[in-house]
């Protein structure tokens, strides 16, 4: 059976969601914010990789609160062109032939100025052969020097699947989710 990418994209949160409830007990969450850990979803469906990056504006820029001074603000604009760029992020297989189609990078500040700070960003791309989108690297964690985990959840038509990316081990495999 198909569904449109946008009927899949609506359930994403549900489907993470059942997952999270699912994972086995020994699995450490994150929380909702945690400095060092960021979340990952990614949904596969058809030709189409779509990719969604939370992360704590203290691995990103290295503080959270309301970018006040000079430097400040230029991090936080450095961060955003860098997070643009879906290479300082992730790396695809070559032989996938996935093209960017769309990058759009957001902050989300809590009120006030002196809360919380988060980076999310999101992704699309066209993959001319995604039979071949064997593994993902996290070049990111090269880029933002205070990023040590990414949980990533990864949902195909073919089901879903919860990892752990690391600063030491940065390449998830996709085995039998395509």
């Amino acid at each position: 059976m198909r569904y449109s990418v946008t009927a899949f994209l609506m359930c994403l949160p549900l489907l993470v969601g059942s997952m999270a409830l699912a994972a086995d007990t020994k699995h450490r969450e994150a929380g909702a914010h945690a400095h060092g850990h960021g979340k990952v979803n990614i949904a596969i469906e058809g030709k189409q990789l779509f990719i969604e990056l939370e992360a704590p504006g203290a691995d990103i820029v290295g503080f959270e609160h309301e970018a006040k001074t000079t430097d400040e603000k230029a991090a936080v604009k450095q961060a955003t062109a860098d997070l643009k760029n879906p290479g300082n992020v992730i790396e695809l297989p070559p032989s996938a032939n996935c093209k960017a189609r769309k990058a759009d990078v957001e902050l989300h500040q809590e009120p006030g100025g002196d809360g919380h700070g988060e980076f999310h960003v999101t992704y699309e791309f066209q993959c001319g052969n995604v039979s071949k989108l064997s593994q993902i690297t996290f070049s990111y964690f090269e880029r933002f020097k205070n990023a040590e985990e990414l949980d990533t959840s990864v949902i195909t038509s073919k089901g879903a699947k919860k990892f752990e990316a690391t600063r030491k081990a940065p390449t998830i495999q996709l085995g039998g989710l395509l």
